[in-house]
């Protein structure tokens, strides 16, 4: 709140504004934490290196630098308070985070002339990644990988189409392979190839390998979509602890649901399909879980009271035909993910999965939409190529991985030595 009042008091504006709408006629764009101090006893900050001025800049867009950069700096803070939440107090809607993070990527690309030094941001990249890898980082990728190798075997036999998205189609493009410090693998399939992979999972995967749907195990949600899991491996989530469902390494696997050709139709209809999973997290999680944390308060025990009324197998058919309902406009989304404050920002044009080709990924070849650049610039922006700064380059999981035993050794070690501490 400091923070913004003085960006506020930075410059003038048009006072008539609220102030979530004030364009500042002079913007000091680096009024962020990483470039200041803060004085305990006088409670106010001081400002260095105001490098880099805007005219006539949104207040909000110096704001979205400070809450970004802090929370990429400080990822820990997000236990706390997300920055989702702290954008929404200060008037950056998810619109303007989109707009706002295209212009800061645009600006960091220029600035630090990444075009001309590429080569001297590559070398230094691979010489640091990123400091905090998981100490089994190298072996949760190879069980990663073998489990891409199964699903795309069972895909090609089966005649079933999927192709990379998110940080994976990233990959495969700027990488040719995973991202140096991503730890997971996205694949997205079309909704009738992705309900025939679940109709022909028990068959078609031999242990270890295991496909995790609504359906298939009823211990864990996750918003409708499926994860390929090794069965062998450990990966546990603090929100599944106590449940009895599988927990092994996993890639996820979304399926592509036709939608509306524009974001705000697109919101009714995941605002229908929310009410569904939410009913689904009240039927398999508890409060503590948090799985619902962005629902009103309110009406929370509205949908464990509502759940508790219905079979599972209901609910999950109500799900499926949420997101299975809407008219075919040409355009496909992602409705199988719980979004929580982030909204669904996925459009894909429903030809781009009709044309695919396949690109090197480490030791194989996945399919990806040959209209990749626009898939990829929608999601990262124009600068999607060019590295994040090293403080960016973080995992986004948090969990606890064992690649080497399966996950019910690892729970069974741990309750034996819960006991002999007690």
């Amino acid at each position: 709140d400091n923070l913004w009042r003085d960006i506020l008091m930075s410059s003038d504006w048009d006072r008539s504004l609220p102030e979530t709408e004030a364009v500042l006629d002079k913007a000091y764009i680096d009024m962020i934490p990483a470039n200041a101090f803060y004085d305990d006893t006088a409670r106010r900050i001081t400002y260095i290196d105001q490098e880099f001025v805007r005219y006539d800049t949104p207040a909000s867009f110096v704001m979205y630098r400070a809450i970004r950069y802090t929370w990429e700096q400080i990822p820990e803070l997000s236990d706390i308070v997300t920055s989702e939440e702290i954008m929404v107090r200060y008037g950056i809607t998810e619109e303007k985070a989109v707009v706002y993070k295209e212009q800061e990527d645009a600006f960091t690309f220029k600035v630090r002339n990444c075009e001309l030094y590429s080569q001297i941001f590559g070398w230094a990249s691979d010489r640091e990644y990123i400091p905090d890898l998981h100490d089994d980082h190298e072996k949760i990728r190879k069980v990663q990988m073998d489990l891409l190798r199964e699903f795309d075997r069972i895909c090609e036999e089966n005649g079933l189409k999927y192709c990379a998205v998110f940080g994976t189609l990233l990959g495969a493009v700027r990488d040719k392979g995973m991202v140096p410090w991503d730890d997971d693998i996205d694949l997205a399939m079309p909704r009738s190839h992705f309900d025939k992979l679940t109709q022909i999972a028990p068959s078609a995967f031999e242990h270890p390998y295991f496909l995790q749907t609504a359906e298939s195990d009823t211990e864990c949600f996750y918003g409708g979509y499926a994860k390929l899991r090794n069965s062998n491996t450990t990966a546990l989530e603090w929100f599944n602890k106590g449940k009895k469902c599988n927990q092994g390494i996993w890639i996820d696997i979304f399926p592509l649901d036709d939608c509306a050709s524009t974001y705000d139709i697109m919101k009714e209809q995941q605002r229908k399909v929310y009410f569904r999973q939410r009913m689904l997290y009240a039927k398999r999680y508890p409060l503590w879980a948090d799985r619902m944390i962005d629902s009103d308060p309110k009406k929370l025990s509205l949908y464990y009271i509502l759940a508790s009324r219905m079979s599972d197998k209901k609910l999950c058919s109500n799900l499926h035909k949420a997101c299975t309902r809407y008219p075919w406009h040409g355009y496909l989304t992602i409705f199988a993910c719980y979004y929580s404050w982030k909204g669904n920002r996925n459009l894909f044009k429903a030809e781009d999965i009709d044309d695919l080709i396949r690109v090197p990924f480490g030791d194989m070849t996945i399919p990806i939409t040959s209209n990749y650049r626009e898939w990829l610039e929608n999601r990262y922006g124009k600068t999607f190529m060019a590295r994040p700064p090293f403080e960016g380059r973080k995992p986004h999981h948090s969990a606890e991985y064992d690649p080497d035993i399966s996950y019910k050794t690892y729970i069974a070690r741990e309750a034996e030595s819960d006991m002999e501490n007690e």
